[in-house]
């Protein structure tokens, strides 16, 4: 059985709701949408681009594509994270974005910019 963006939206959902302390809401800042999404694994990145270094990710989130708006999140773009229990608000800068195997959800890496 081929794996379908049905089945990986379904996964998501269940996994948002059930996993609240694992949900955080992004901002991305040049569409003013807010999202909601999962917390997902970090793996070590470092990147030098015309903003400046940004090193190494400080996190990362999976979000729904279908519920994503244009302008889409990509690198280089600002977004605001604000923690489910309403505490500390954050601005960080996205270092990639990827795809799961079946475009249904997008995993946004970010971090600090320096320079």
């Amino acid at each position: 059985m081929a794996l379908t963006a049905a089945m990986v939206q379904a996964a998501f959902k269940a996994a948002r709701s059930a996993l609240p302390a694992a949900a955080v809401q992004i901002r991305h800042q040049d569409s003013g949408t807010v999202y909601s999404g999962v917390r997902s694994s970090l793996e070590s990145t470092q990147e030098i681009g015309s903003m400046g270094a940004i090193q190494g990710a400080t996190g990362a989130v999976r979000v729904m594509v279908s519920e994503l708006t244009m302008p889409h999140p990509k690198a280089g773009d600002l977004i605001e994270l604000v923690e489910q229990d309403g505490g500390d608000q954050s601005t960080r800068v996205i270092l990639s974005v990827r795809l799961d195997q079946a475009h249904a959800t997008m995993r946004i890496d970010y971090g600090e910019q320096y320079g």
